[in-house]
């Protein structure tokens, strides 16, 4: 018996560890992502303990696979369109523990009206985000436990390598969660933020054909 559990313990020990591609689709709607589509240029949500803009190139390796890749009319959120995306997407719930199972479809409500201003903006039938959170590798969970979470003050620390999660959500014009994918960039050094972004774009689903890219609304 306790050999038994002390394999178990040791499993879970050493699966909480992985860092791995999770790539779901909302099974409470079947069928292809509604076109045409409006993306955002990725949203960087920076945790305490890393230095300031110490996403961007990972968010400008992902924005500029992005561009090629996906046809989508693309543009820069808000601050406070940013700020709702961040507080509930950039956690570690999202993130990490949501990626073994992808059983997660809630979307809280300040996402669901920024993603349905956004489409409505653009007459979009799809709003695709993405998300880039750089933090420390070193530090506490509490401290990157939440990004909304208010964190105790960390330095930052020059001998603490840089992690770099990256995120795509897919969201219907209704604010419903569609689709979703996560990796972490940093890991290793084959594990470039460049490419990442490859393999994340690369699960990205097509848009249903047939229809035109989103147009700025009238007077914009």
């Amino acid at each position: 018996m306790r050999r038994a559990l002390f394999l178990a313990l040791a499993l879970s020990s050493a699966c909480a560890t992985v860092r791995t591609t999770g790539t779901f689709s909302n099974p409470a709607r079947p069928g292809p992502i509604p076109a045409p589509p409006v993306g955002l240029h990725p949203v960087c949500c920076e945790g305490p303990g890393v230095e300031e803009k110490s996403g961007e190139p990972a968010a400008g390796e992902l924005d500029a696979q992005l561009e090629a890749r996906f046809a989508a009319t693309w543009i820069s959120a808000q601050e406070d369109a940013a700020r709702a995306l961040c507080d509930a997407l950039a956690s570690d719930g999202a993130l990490y523990s949501d990626l073994v199972f992808g059983t997660e479809w809630s979307v809280t409500a300040p996402v669901a009206q920024a993603v349905r201003q956004l489409a409505q903006s653009r007459g979009a039938s799809s709003v695709l985000v993405p998300l880039v959170r750089a933090r420390p590798s070193c530090s506490s969970a509490k401290v990157t436990d939440s990004y909304s979470r208010p964190p105790e003050p960390l330095a930052f620390d020059a001998a603490c390598p840089v992690r770099v999660d990256l995120a795509l959500f897919v969201f219907d014009a209704d604010g419903t969660l569609a689709w979703k994918a996560t990796a972490t960039a940093g890991e290793s050094e084959l594990e470039t933020p460049a490419r990442v972004s490859n393999q994340l774009v690369g699960e990205l689903p097509e848009p249903a054909a047939g229809a035109a890219v989103a147009k700025d609304a009238p007077g914009q």
